[in-house]
């Protein structure tokens, strides 16, 4: 979609905003903004802080570049192309979206990473202005944030550790009572060889 400062009245203009889920297929960003769309924007927001805070090295911005540059080659098969952008989604945002005349922004969920959160409630109050309706649809993450269920705090659910295996004796007690017998004579025997064999024992 060409870059528009006017809507038709009642259309409604959607700016997709992709995250992580850098698909065409099994999006549920893409299919909650299709549904009752006139027109979608999708568009990549290059933030700035993952580059400066370190944590993206040279080997993930080029996988990044090879991801956004394929979601792209699959938005124009589709008749669409992929936007990016420079600089903070908080900033960014909200400016295409008052140029493009933008009703809605569609994301999907980032998780419980701080920074996303405090990102995300930066652009929200950015757009709030512009009288943006923000749809947050489920995507990649499994906690879908602070407020998941039923508006408590929850925290991220910690991995079970692997069941202990059960100890020497039981495995023991379920074994025959002639192989019980043969594997205590082999213990004791192991024992004994071990006990002769050390300095005090030769004494």
């Amino acid at each position: 979609m060409a870059g528009s400062t006017k809507t038709a009245r009642g259309a409604m203009v959607v700016l997709l905003w992709y995250r992580k889920g850098l698909r065409v297929h099994d999006s549920p960003a893409l299919a909650a903004a299709c549904e009752g769309a006139t027109a979608v924007c999708p568009v990549f927001c290059l933030d700035p802080w993952f580059v400066s805070s370190g944590k993206v090295g040279p080997i993930r911005l080029r996988f990044l570049a090879e991801a956004l540059a394929d979601l792209d080659a699959s938005l124009r098969a589709r008749g669409s192309r992929l936007l990016v952008l420079h600089g903070k989604p908080e900033e960014e945002l909200p400016r295409v979206a008052r140029e493009w005349g933008a009703t809605h922004i569609v994301w999907e969920k980032d998780g419980v990473e701080p920074y996303g959160l405090k990102r995300d409630a930066a652009v929200r109050e950015a757009c709030a202005p512009l009288g943006v309706t923000i749809t947050e649809t489920n995507g990649h993450a499994r906690v879908r944030g602070p407020h998941a269920c039923d508006g408590s705090a929850r925290r991220a659910p910690t991995p079970h550790p692997p069941s202990r295996p059960p100890p020497y004796r039981a495995i023991r007690a379920r074994l025959p009572l002639r192989a019980r017998a043969r594997h205590g004579a082999v213990t004791r025997s192991a024992t004994s060889t071990s006990c002769s064999s050390s300095p005090r024992a030769r004494r």
